[in-house]
């Protein structure tokens, strides 16, 4: 390259949307191994003396990450220690979770919701697509309707009239998936590493849900 003042680089072939660049300059424009370009994967501009060898003009990717779980109708994890789906195992069968749950996920560190979503009371399935790696977030489920951006301390743990929380569980491989937290609350903190996380399970009841008669 003959010396000159203007030179960048453009880096492509980025993997894909779930594969962004990672944050620029980190440790100081100067920095060596540090990521040297924007969010669309062009960097600064930098010159070129004579004889100059430039080794450190460097890009670096992530991968983003899912986050899911169920929630489910538990009508026996009061007595039995376990979250895990006995309503339709009830004889007969108990009643489907009810409309308008909603699951939170928030950002330990910020201390703000980042995420919300409607859990669909055929299946109690969420999921939490494309969040960042490599963070401690806290789900929370309740059925009151928050704005993105709300502090977790406005976050209620209150169901629909009639039912209660029976516990949640962090059953993500390698964690056993059997038992409880101990605690019925609603929320739940995840530690999350470079990989997707699954099972997040919460169990709920109607209040005295240890009987059911048909």
């Amino acid at each position: 390259m003959p010396p000159g003042t203007g030179y960048y680089i453009t880096f492509s072939n980025q993997p894909d949307v779930n594969a962004p660049w990672t944050l620029q300059n980190v440790g100081g424009a100067g920095a060596a191994n540090n990521s040297k370009v924007d969010a669309t994967g062009k960097t600064g501009t930098f010159s070129v003396t004579e004889g100059q060898n430039i080794t450190n003009i460097d890009a670096g990717i992530y991968r983003l990450i899912n986050l899911s779980g169920n929630v489910w109708h538990d009508v026996n994890a009061l007595n039995d220690n376990m979250v895990n789906n006995t309503g339709p195992l009830q004889v007969p069968p108990a009643s489907a979770i009810p409309v308008g749950l909603r699951a939170y996920l928030v950002n330990t560190t910020t201390g703000l919701i980042e995420r919300s979503t409607l859990i669909s009371s055929a299946t109690g399935v969420f999921n939490f697509n494309n969040i960042n790696p490599n963070i401690t977030y806290r789900v929370y489920l309740t059925s009151v309707n928050l704005p993105i951006g709300s502090p977790e301390s406005s976050i209620p743990s209150i169901l629909p009239s009639g039912w209660e929380h029976t516990g949640q569980k962090n059953a993500n491989p390698p964690n056993n998936p059997a038992g409880s937290d101990g605690i019925n609350d609603g929320r739940i903190t995840v530690p999350v590493g470079a990989n997707s996380v699954i099972n997040i399970n919460f169990g709920i009841r109607l209040s005295g849900g240890d009987v059911v008669s048909g």
